[in-house]
């Protein structure tokens, strides 16, 4: 391996047995800096990037240098968050889809979400009623139980039971109703989602749309 400058290479290489003349001539910068020139990179700088020369001295194609773990871990994180933005793209594009396909007015997507809520709502109601009614049911056996108490009598077990099983309905249509009063709010959210979406595929502004629901109403 020689240290020289371009001309002196050529030369060289013009000099040399032919096959190692068509192997061609690697380049590469050493510690201090200088360019170095030969037929193989020494070992201590196969990782930093070098230049391979053709017969004519001509760079023919350059090799970069070797990727420290930092870089190619910062590359994984970046190819990650890509992925995750592509897959968010595709499911955004898909949604949109599907919402062009099934509304052709926001008129049509606020009568979908109001049939939607009117069901809850009238589940709501009716598991309502069945809690005053349960409730109502409870009072009574409760005054039973406390006066079998006052008379000095231990609860009879059956209506003891009747108590306990009535609490534990009750219960159960409280928990029905939270469920169902937190699925409405985000049926509205939903659909709220859905409308500025629609806006924004068919250009329509805030002002025309205010405008446009004014005149519904």
């Amino acid at each position: 391996m020689h240290r020289n400058v371009l001309p002196a290479i050529v030369f060289t290489v013009a000099l040399a047995p032919f096959g190692l003349a068509q192997a061609g001539i690697e380049c590469w910068t050493n510690k201090e800096g200088i360019r170095e020139c030969g037929n193989a990179v020494p070992p201590e700088y196969v990782q930093q990037g070098h230049e391979v020369l053709n017969r004519a001295g001509i760079v023919k194609e350059k090799v970069e240098r070797a990727k420290t773990p930092e870089e190619i871990a910062e590359e994984a994180r970046l190819a990650e968050i890509k992925a995750r933005e592509e897959e968010k793209r595709k499911a955004q594009e898909e949604e949109d889809k599907v919402l062009l396909n099934t509304f052709t007015s926001e008129r049509e997507i606020e009568l979908s979400r109001d049939s939607k809520v009117a069901t809850i709502d009238t589940e709501i109601t009716i598991a309502s009623k069945n809690v005053e009614r349960v409730q109502t049911r409870l009072e009574e056996m409760r005054g039973r139980a406390a006066a079998q108490q006052r008379d000095g009598r231990p609860v009879a077990e059956k209506l003891q039971k009747e108590i306990t099983d009535a609490e534990a309905q009750e219960n159960e249509y409280r928990t029905f109703i939270d469920k169902k009063t937190a699925e409405r709010s985000s049926i509205i959210s939903d659909y709220d989602r859905k409308i500025q979406r629609f806006r924004e595929l068919k250009g329509v502004s805030p002002a025309k749309a205010n405008k446009q629901g004014a005149a519904q109403n």
